[in-house]
């Protein structure tokens, strides 16, 4: 199921990249939009690696 939202969370921030980058100094929002998708991609694997290493420790 992570698997799912890992991907989930990639096709997004990929998506707002190149949306950023086609729309190049129009793009205001959309850095900011890309940012917060980062910040949740590592959010995300901070959690998933703190449950992995709970399940195999």
């Amino acid at each position: 199921m992570w698997k799912w939202g890992a991907a989930a969370v990639a096709a997004v921030v990929g998506l707002w990249s190149g949306l950023a980058i086609l729309f190049g100094p129009l793009a205001g929002p959309l850095e900011v939009l890309w940012f917060l998708g980062l910040l949740a991609a590592h959010g995300l694997w901070f959690a998933l690696r703190r449950m992995t290493s709970k399940e195999t420790g």
